[in-house]
């Protein structure tokens, strides 16, 4: 699947549960370690967005020289525009040169060895007609790749993740299967979903610490379905709400109504308490 048929997840905010969806249940549908050898190639950031520049050229935003292309809104609020790209040349050449860097602690090395894995991972389908899936330029990248390295992709996502990459935080929140490895891996180890919801949680928050409106929003949808965290709609309606704060629009109406009307006038309150330390700490000019 491609990097950016990854990411319409997170426009929907759908966090995906562990066994089925985790969109929103008791609420209104929403409209809408790789052992290989390291490689080496080029490493190229996406593009670079114009109002993130300084003079000489260098992006001044730090999620913009890992890759990350974002949309600003209000105050230091963003939504992520564009995720990244796979960097060019062959896999096993850009994974060999990158895999140091990542080993030593790139969060954006780990993070693009993760995107180049995921241009060649049809190899991994059935044999009838796996190839044939990629297009011409990955055919030709992706040709000569180890199979160790294809098996590796989680690895490298969790890794990127763990290292403070926004990118990877947001899509190992955003597709559990592939951040864990797979669905057979889901139901083998009940201890590594209890990590991933974990982990879940702790990305959300810093992601939204940062700024992330998807991130906001996660966090709002985790705590109204109560799978990733103990339901509390208290809580889940001040999420929505200093999201719907920094990015009019962005959470229905229906939801905000559902979750006000199971309220009552304290928890209201509190809530827009809630809502405002949150607004502050994500998206507030500081």
């Amino acid at each position: 699947m491609e990097i950016q048929q990854m990411v319409k997840l997170m426009h929907g905010i759908a966090l995906a549960t562990l066994l089925g969806g985790c969109g929103t249940r008791d609420g209104p549908a929403e409209p809408s370690n790789g052992q290989g050898q390291p490689l080496s190639g080029t490493s190229t950031d996406a593009n670079k967005d114009p109002g993130v520049m300084v003079d000489n050229n260098t992006p001044a935003d730090p999620e913009t020289r890992y890759g990350i292309v974002k949309t600003q809104l209000g105050g230091r609020a963003f939504n992520v525009k564009d995720f990244g790209s796979s960097p060019e040349g062959s896999a096993t050449y850009v994974i060999r040169r990158l895999e140091p860097r990542a080993r030593a602690g790139d969060g954006k090395a780990s993070y693009e060895i993760y995107l180049k894995i995921s241009q060649c991972m049809p190899l991994m389908g059935p044999s009838g007609g796996a190839r044939s899936s990629l297009d011409e330029k990955s055919e030709e990248e992706c040709r000569d790749i180890p199979l160790e390295y294809l098996a590796a992709r989680s690895d490298w996502l969790r890794l990127g993740a763990e290292q403070g990459h926004l990118g990877a935080q947001l899509v190992f929140v955003a597709d559990p299967e592939q951040a864990l490895g797979g669905i057979q891996e889901i139901f083998k180890n009940p201890d590594v979903v209890v990590e991933y919801k974990r982990q879940t949680m702790e990305y959300l928050g810093s992601a939204a610490g940062r700024g992330s409106i998807d991130a906001l929003m996660g966090l709002g949808n985790a705590y109204q379905v109560g799978v990733m965290t103990e339901q509390d709609h208290t809580t889940s309606y001040a999420y929505y709400l200093a999201a719907e704060r920094a990015a009019p629009g962005i959470v229905s109406r229906n939801r905000l109504q559902w979750l006000r009307d199971g309220l009552n006038i304290a928890q209201i309150r509190e809530s827009i308490v809630k809502a405002q330390e949150f607004y502050d700490e994500c998206c507030a000019t500081r």
